[in-house]
């Protein structure tokens, strides 16, 4: 059981999700911005914000009349700050201006590998805030408290994590998952 003990765990980043605030001079014309920049997407009948795809960092944006943002697709934290730049110097190559930007980092999605098989059904008597219905969805869901995170868990011992608000949460998240797991005799033998 030492190697159990011992073991370290690789967490791997899915995507991070975060919002942009940035003071503006005057409200932004999405319009405007959907016909001088390819790979934009504006329909304000279906949604009020413009989708903006990134190649370098490849991610996602939605950007408001407000110059609020919503950026997701990155699988790292520090590449939030080089997509906001980039976005905001190709809007400033078309005269729109934002200043100021506010980044607030809102849920990141990890996964991770615990390498053993988990007993699932144990799992739901012994884990508090759990939910697990097979014939609906193949994973225990549990709701862990400290560090506030969603953890699903696989039967084969695969793991996603979500709801933190940093890579750090989430690693603590994981490994006090696989403590659990130990303890609560949720590993098959």
């Amino acid at each position: 059981m030492k190697e159990i003990r011992d073991k370290v765990l690789k967490i791997s980043v899915k995507n991070v999700v975060a919002t942009v605030s940035t003071e503006i001079k005057d409200r932004i014309n999405l319009s405007y911005i959907s016909r001088k920049i390819e790979d934009t997407r504006y329909e304000p009948s279906r949604f009020p914000g413009l989708i903006l795809k990134i190649i370098d960092p490849p991610a996602t944006a939605l950007i408001f009349s407000t110059g609020k943002m919503v950026l997701t697709g990155l699988d790292d934290v520090e590449l939030i700050k080089v997509a906001v730049k980039k976005i905001i110097k190709d809007l400033s190559n078309i005269d729109v201006e934002l200043f100021n930007p506010k980044i607030a980092i809102h849920n990141i999605v990890a996964t991770s590998d615990l390498g053993v098989r988990l007993d699932l059904d144990r799992g739901i008597v012994v884990l508090e805030r759990s939910v697990y219905e097979p014939e609906i969805f193949p994973a225990l869901t549990y709701r862990m408290q400290d560090p506030k995170a969603v953890l699903l868990l696989f039967s084969s011992g695969k793991i996603v994590c979500t709801g933190t608000v940093s890579v750090e949460k989430a690693r603590r998240a994981v490994y006090k998952l696989f403590e659990l797991v130990k303890d609560l005799g949720i590993i098959r033998q």
